[in-house]
């Protein structure tokens, strides 16, 4: 993840394609998973269709301040042990545990925001300022799924299966996959704190998210 120099957009980005495919978080609020351009893009899509995979409105606030940017959904049945270590300066998500999926949260916090962001077993990843001021926070939070939302993850494997196969360039098996998150729900009420601090996450057993005044 990173973000412009001179503007509130975002990024992000597999390591492994990268130089592919990215999403984009812009500050217009139009925000696309896309190539990283037309040329790269043409080895994986048919003559005259665009280099956007997806694009979509970013969506409301869902507490004074707090915007949700992605969702990365990763079932337990889908990670395994990594034999080497990698290098860097590198945060890790802790494991879910069997029968759960961890969702790796990317959520935008305005600044001179007042107000704490409470999840269900919440694991704070990293942060990041952007240039006016504001934050980005990546969090990792582990969920049960329902038995609806098994069955739509695997239609979209299905499905995503299927559109690769279907591709100019099959032997690439990344190039056209769409991400699929489910939006949570965030229904909770905003009361603002006396005094003024900046934004944190908090961990706390508390089922749906909401915002919380900092005291």
């Amino acid at each position: 993840m990173w973000s412009a120099r001179h503007t509130k957009d975002v990024y992000l980005a597999a390591r492994s394609i990268a130089g592919l495919q990215k999403v984009s978080l812009h500050e217009s609020r139009s925000w696309s998973h896309s190539f990283v351009s037309d040329e790269r893009a043409k080895p994986f899509v048919t003559p005259g269709s665009s280099r956007h995979v997806d694009i979509w409105p970013a969506p409301p606030s869902f507490g004074e301040g707090w915007r949700r940017g992605y969702c990365i959904i990763v079932p337990s049945t889908d990670l395994r042990p990594w034999p080497q270590p990698e290098p860097g300066d590198i945060a890790f998500a802790p494991l879910p545990g069997t029968g759960h999926w961890v969702y790796i949260e990317v959520v935008f916090v305005a600044a001179g925001t007042t107000t704490r962001l409470v999840f269900d077993e919440m694991h704070l990843i990293g942060s990041m300022c952007l240039v006016d001021g504001s934050e980005v926070k990546v969090v990792a939070r582990r969920v049960r799924p329902t038995r609806d939302e098994a069955g739509k993850l695997a239609l979209a494997r299905e499905q995503a299966l299927a559109q690769v196969a279907s591709m100019p360039n099959p032997g690439f098996s990344s190039g056209r996959m769409r991400t699929s998150a489910w939006a949570y729900s965030a229904a909770r009420a905003t009361e603002r704190a006396s005094g003024r601090t900046s934004p944190s996450c908090h961990l706390r057993q508390e089922r749906p998210p909401f915002v919380q005044a900092i005291q």
